[in-house]
């Protein structure tokens, strides 16, 4: 868990964008930029999980991408070679509400495609401890707590993560639909996970859904979402003119929902995660 002093559809209709979910003015010069996102490629590891490349002191490393994990994690021999004495005691939990902890390392500089990503301090946990044995080494997990304040897209159907600048991001975003979106930084501020606010088709009850590409099961609904023990798809509504069907169940779960890969991998979603803004657009 790093700790720092700053802090996806049936059909897409045009829609003018307004309040909160505003891009907001692009210039001139963003219009005829020439700037290009940075590409970090997904690349296959066990199942639909993915994994990206990154580097800490010139040495290259394997890092699970969980945009649900909340936390940059590194394990403890990753550590060890940096070197790092872990120290003091982060909390985070599950979405089954299970407690997990793990110490810190200070001021770890991750690099990620060529871009630096800086980080005021990691959680030091082994990922590989709730992973069958046998498979493939970890060394560490990537989130979007590692993109704090970033502009970024993500799109699973095509296996990449993208870096924006302010002008990549600001003309791709002008054909996208704004959802809005809920950012949950834990007990301490230092965690970051995203969500999405809609409803189930059918009912005008809205709730908030994490954003979590590590769900390899269907989309998870709370019993107050949804309280049927079958597993069916389901439609979910964003902004009233967005609407996703992906497989759900029913599960005891602390969020009202968890979006699944299969769910996400029909999507592309941009996010800013300065300003707590987030769009959707057709995977297709």
């Amino acid at each position: 868990m790093s700790r720092r002093h700053h802090s996806r559809l049936l059909f897409l209709a045009l829609i003018t964008c307004v309040g909160a979910c505003e891009p907001g003015p692009v210039s001139d010069q963003a219009e005829v930029s020439s700037d290009r996102p940075t590409v970090l490629q997904l690349q296959p590891y066990v199942g639909r999980l993915v994994t990206v490349t990154g580097r800490l002191h010139g040495d290259s490393l394997r890092l699970l991408f969980d945009s649900g994990g909340g936390e940059t994690l590194l394990a403890p021999r990753v550590a060890e070679d940096i070197p790092c004495a872990p120290a003091g005691r982060s909390v985070g939990f599950r979405m089954s509400g299970e407690r997990v902890e793990w110490p810190l390392c200070d001021d770890v500089s991750l690099d990620l495609a060529g871009q630096t990503v800086v980080d005021h301090a990691v959680g030091i946990w082994d990922v590989m401890s709730i992973l069958p044995e046998g498979l493939p080494r970890l060394d560490g997990v990537v989130s979007l707590e590692t993109f704090r304040g970033r502009l970024l897209t993500l799109n699973l159907a095509e296996s990449r993560l993208e870096l924006h600048t302010e002008g990549t991001f600001r003309q791709l975003v002008r054909t996208m639909i704004p959802v809005p979106m809920r950012v949950a930084t834990g007990n301490d501020g230092s965690q970051l996970t995203v969500f999405l606010e809609g409803h189930l088709s059918g009912s005008d009850q809205s709730g908030w859904f994490l954003l979590d590409s590590g769900n390899l099961a269907e989309t998870l609904l709370a019993p107050h979402v949804r309280n049927d023990p079958a597993t069916s798809d389901v439609t979910i509504v964003f902004s009233d003119s967005l609407a996703v069907t992906a497989p759900a169940r029913t599960a005891d779960i602390i969020y009202d929902g968890a979006l699944s890969e299969a769910f996400l991998r029909q999507v592309v979603v941009a996010l800013d995660l300065g300003r707590e803004q987030s769009w959707v657009a057709p995977a297709y």
